[in-house]
């Protein structure tokens, strides 16, 4: 099974406040504890208006008596906050896989654990409601999530396999990941940096409008020539794990978005 890589402080402290800020987004912030109960508040008025407050239904009470009354409330803002963290997520690894030049299964693979991690934090959110709230999570909002998270998962794989493949038709040649072509460099100088920096060049432009260039990039390393750059970018044996750390931590960082 695939492990997560490492990704940068800068990173991980982005993925803190993105979190922060889309609970607060969807006030999924200590008050949505009391919402189901506020709801049936609602139905209550609602049947004591209408006259219905004596009448049993064949489940043995009135509507608003029964937990799935107010299933729908909460699971909305839930699962948008489930779907932005694990946008949130992807968006940060791609740049990762993008560099790696691994195949789009290693990205599924990653995937498939942000999944679950994404469904835990969404579950989280609730554990400290009442048993009722509890009950509704496993029963209604549980399942929502996950419905959208495997949706989304379908969405970025179909991306990354897209991805791969412009890249091997673009290089004419094609090979299984994992497995080196003749002529390939070391596993820990893979293929696709060039790929990753035209995104990343591409990506300042369309966010930002400014365009940088390759300069842009390798000074950012805090180097003084392009030699290493170079090396680094076509895989040349001669690559310092040094430039590639430093590489690497431009694309995963992007301080030119900054």
């Amino acid at each position: 099974m695939a492990d997560l890589p490492e990704l940068s402080d800068s990173a991980k402290r982005k993925l803190v406040l993105r979190w922060s800020s889309l609970l607060d987004t969807h006030g999924l912030t200590g008050e949505h504890f009391h919402w189901h109960e506020r709801e049936r508040d609602r139905l209550r008025r609602v049947a004591r208006q209408a006259g219905d407050m004596g009448r049993r239904t064949s489940g043995g009470g009135g509507l608003w008596r029964r937990e799935s009354a107010v299933d729908r409330t909460g699971i909305a803002p839930s699962v948008a906050v489930a779907e932005g963290r694990l946008n949130d997520f992807s968006a940060e690894y791609w740049q990762l896989w993008l560099s790696s030049g691994d195949g789009y299964e290693e990205f599924a693979c990653w995937l498939d654990i942000l999944r679950r991690q994404v469904s835990c934090e969404i579950a989280s959110v609730w554990v400290d409601g009442s048993r009722s709230v509890h009950r509704w999570h496993e029963r209604a909002c549980g399942p929502a999530v996950e419905k959208a998270l495997a949706s989304l998962v379908h969405e970025w794989t179909k991306r990354a396999r897209a991805d791969e493949l412009k890249r091997l038709e673009r290089g004419g040649k094609a090979k299984r990941p994992g497995e080196a072509l003749s002529g390939d460099a070391p596993a820990n100088n893979r293929p696709g940096r060039r790929k990753a920096v035209d995104a990343y060049i591409e990506e300042v432009f369309s966010r930002t409008g400014k365009r940088i260039t390759r300069t842009d990039v390798w000074k950012a390393a805090r180097y003084r020539t392009r030699t290493e750059f170079e090396r680094w970018e076509r895989n040349d044996r001669r690559a310092t794990r040094t430039a590639h750390e430093r590489f690497t931590r431009i694309l995963s960082e992007r301080p030119h978005l900054k």
